[in-house]
This record gives structure tokens, sequence and C-alpha cells, in this order.
């Protein structure tokens, strides 16, 4: 069993259960992940939870990607996972019903995507140029 916490750095997320509990996980809160496009402070925010992430050895995942400019800042930034809209779209109960009677695999939007290719990135690869450009 792993234990993350969702929605860091909002709410009832705190540093003190970093020590606390036995954790393997952070979920970026999807309000950080909107605006990282376009504004240097929110960029900054996920910067700090990913190298804060890496410096405890846990994986991260942002939420809410939407966008392919989005996708790009994540990646520069070297997030490990993500997941929202961009990936995939959430299903409601009939879809997901119908989706387990056929039992064919899909992906939710509630699930991860690695987005570097591995669970914890421990350097910064450089990002192909038209995802850097994106990111821009």
């Amino acid at each position: 069993m792993k234990l993350g916490i969702d929605d860091f750095g909002t709410g009832f997320s705190s540093l003190s259960y970093l020590g606390r509990l036995p954790i393997d996980t952070l979920k970026v809160d999807r309000s950080f992940v909107t605006g990282i496009e376009r504004d240097d402070r929110g960029r900054s925010v996920v910067a700090a939870i990913l190298r804060l992430a890496e410096s405890l050895g846990l994986e991260t995942i942002a939420e809410g990607i939407e966008t392919p400019g989005q996708l790009a800042a994540l990646l520069m930034l070297s997030a490990s996972a993500g997941q929202g809209h961009l990936f995939a779209a959430a299903l409601d109960p009939a879809a997901f019903a119908a989706l387990l009677s056929r039992r064919v695999p899909a992906r939710r939007s509630a699930d991860p995507v690695p987005i570097n290719g591995r669970r914890r990135a421990r350097t910064r690869p450089a990002a192909p140029p038209e995802v850097q450009a994106a990111a821009r």
C-alpha cells in the first residue's frame, strides 16, 4: 500500500505531514498547474514542491493538466507524472460500467500518467525544442 498527500499545498495538506507520516507521493494541486504557463510565481511554487518531493525521495503527480503548454512547463520542471483532461476525460458511472463489462483497458483522468518516462525524476533532462517553445 502507498500513501499520498492529495492537493498538496492547499487546505489541510501540511508540511508537518511529510515528517510524521510514511508518505510515498505528493499530488500537486491543480490550482498551481492552472497558471503554470504564464505565471512565474506559480511556476516557482510548483518547482519548489517538486524539488522538495525529490529531496525526500517522493513521487509526484501534477493534477489538472489540461493544455500542452501546462504539460510542457511541467516537463521542464521534471514532474514525474500527471493527470488531467489532456490525457483522458473522466468517465461517468455508465461509461465506466460499460468499459468494465467489455474488459477494455482504458485510462481515466484520475490515473497518473508518467510524463517523464520514469516515476522519480533525479535529473532535469533537456526537453525537445517544440516542448521548450510551448513552455514559453
